[in-house]
């Protein structure tokens, strides 16, 4: 995926499985004061993105806050290259995760309890 962003527009990605709402989907933010790419998790560019307004760190290539590491890209093409890896590598995660969730359900439906107590995980 790339898209053209506006400055202070971002994308968020998929969602980890039976995550909602937890900050680490992949997202990629165009910064609204000098226009760079923030990527990385959620929590971490919202950090990242007051880091890069407030303390004028937006010629660092990397930013570590308490959340994670951010990318920051002066183009577009770097930027979305990266989200797209972050993003493909929750979607793997999900996709593995609905196929043990799905065996599971097919034991436990045969009458296997182990496998119906360990679908309580997720």
């Amino acid at each position: 995926m790339k898209m053209r962003l506006k400055k202070g527009k971002g994308y968020a990605g998929a969602e980890y499985a039976g995550c909602c709402n937890t900050g680490r989907r992949a997202v990629v933010m165009r910064s609204r004061v000098t226009g760079t790419y923030l990527v990385g998790t959620e929590m971490a560019v919202d950090e990242a993105r007051n880091m890069v307004c407030y303390f004028r760190n937006e010629n660092k290539r990397t930013l570590k806050t308490s959340s994670g590491v951010v990318k920051n890209f002066k183009t577009s093409a770097a930027a979305w290259k990266l989200w797209n890896e972050l993003n493909d590598r929750v979607l793997a995660y999900n996709e593995k995760t609905r196929r043990e969730v799905q065996s599971l359900r097919e034991k436990a439906a045969r009458g296997n309890m182990c496998a119906a107590l360990a679908l309580s995980d997720y």
